[in-house]
């Protein structure tokens, strides 16, 4: 028997010294300035009368001025910088190398219409969101979950979802759904070593993918055309700011 373990004797825990953190660590800078900034967020939500925003369908809209702009711009900012530095470039580079799974979700949802097929004021399940778009459940099922997991659609039970704000945004503005440059996207590296010293729209990850130019390409596909258009638009209308 171990003298550690013999009747009587009195065991004690090896203690533990921890270290206060240091004042000067750029992560706690960082988680600082990230809740001065969100402390300013609701402050300006408040003063407006507007209610903090939330991840359901039924969260309030966003005040669209500048001054709200910018502090949204700055704590976006930073906490991108809290998580790459609490996450490492080893681990963060392993989550964005497989973005393009996420990518591939939404082209899915948007070419296959899953924002629509999800009704904006009840919860579906999984079966009729892959009859409506006329595909397999068990793709469907995978396809949905990743947008769960980035806050587009909420699986509220097993196999059953409803709309998150993000996706209601899209399913009641239909101008800013488009998935061409989705497809297009991916083949950038491939155009740019085709004709790796000159830049012409001939070579262009676009052409490449569909063989031509986007203006031709969309005037020979009027309903795609239609939908680019409608795109475009909506980003205009996003990006204008209201003082």
């Amino acid at each position: 028997m171990s003298f550690l373990n013999w009747p009587g004797t009195k065991q004690t825990k090896p203690s533990v010294k921890i270290n206060a953190p240091s004042k000067n660590s750029l992560i706690l800078q960082k988680a600082r300035e990230t809740l001065r900034q969100s402390e300013a967020l609701v402050d300006y939500l408040e003063t407006h009368g507007i209610d903090v925003p939330n991840f359901t369908a039924f969260s309030p809209a966003y005040l669209a001025d500048k001054k709200y702009d910018d502090i949204c711009t700055d704590l976006s900012q930073i906490a991108k910088d809290l998580i790459l530095l609490s996450q490492g470039p080893m681990r963060w580079l392993r989550i964005f190398f497989c973005s393009h799974h996420d990518l591939g979700a939404w082209q899915a949802a948007l070419r296959f219409g899953y924002i629509t097929i999800v009704p904006l004021n009840r919860p579906i399940m999984i079966q009729d969101i892959a009859s409506a778009s006329r595909m397999d459940v068990d793709r469907t099922r995978r396809i949905m979950k990743l947008l769960a997991s980035q806050r587009c659609f909420q699986e509220v039970k097993e196999d059953v979802y409803e709309h998150t704000a993000m996706s209601a945004v899209i399913a009641q503005e239909r101008n800013i759904t488009a998935d061409e440059m989705f497809e297009a996207s991916s083949l950038t590296a491939a155009s740019i070593a085709k004709e790796p010293f000159a830049s012409h729209a001939t070579h262009s990850a676009f052409n490449l993918r569909f063989g031509a130019s986007p203006y031709q390409w969309f005037m020979a596909n009027p309903e795609r055309g239609e939908r680019f258009a409608s795109a475009m638009a909506g980003f205009v209308q996003s990006q204008q700011i209201v003082s």
